[in-house]
């Protein structure tokens, strides 16, 4: 059985989200839930949990370790029923530290990064995950840690960084 719940992600309307330590189980009723399990996105061996965010349209899980990935190098992935997963458009060698799907538009995302070969920062979908662009926001001196839509309709979103190097005053 399952031994621990990691996190209840409360969504819009009748959706629901629980992460657990071997897999996420989501509903669009509160009544019916659907299993997905991990190994759709990692390695069969892996030892992490994805991280996952669902709106009304889809479902993304991101792969902090992408040597843990289901396809190395990869840790983005998008599925619009939970079953087929597909390696996202535009996240390659990002490691995506966190990443959520609007409570408000179920098409728009952001997801937060950093990266050993390229600039971290953050990135934005429009198709509901499948494809991510990077925004203007680009640091290679900091670690873009976690991201959050406010709450509300405005759209606006709150990301949080660590920078890399020290400043003198």
């Amino acid at each position: 059985g399952i031994e621990s719940i990691d996190v209840v992600k409360p969504l819009d309307g009748d959706h629901i989200g629980i992460e657990t330590t071997v897999g996420y189980l989501r509903s669009l009723d509160t009544v019916r839930f659907d299993w997905l399990c991990h190994e759709a996105v990692t390695q069969p061996d892996a030892l992490l949990t994805p991280q996952y965010s669902q709106s009304s349209v889809a479902l993304v899980a991101a792969v902090r370790d992408l040597k843990q990935a289901r396809d190395i190098g990869e840790g983005l992935y998008w599925s619009a029923d939970g079953c087929d997963w597909a390696v996202a458009g535009g996240a390659s060698t990002q490691r995506v530290n966190d990443v959520e799907l609007s409570p408000v538009s179920g098409s728009l995302g952001v997801f937060v990064s950093d990266s050993d070969e390229e600039m971290g920062g953050i990135f934005r979908t429009d198709d509901a995950g499948k494809t991510w662009t990077p925004t203007a926001i680009q640091n290679n001196d900091r670690n873009f840690r976690s991201v959050r839509f406010s709450r509300g309709s405005s759209g606006s979103v709150w990301a949080s960084a660590i920078r890399q190097s020290t400043m003198q005053a």
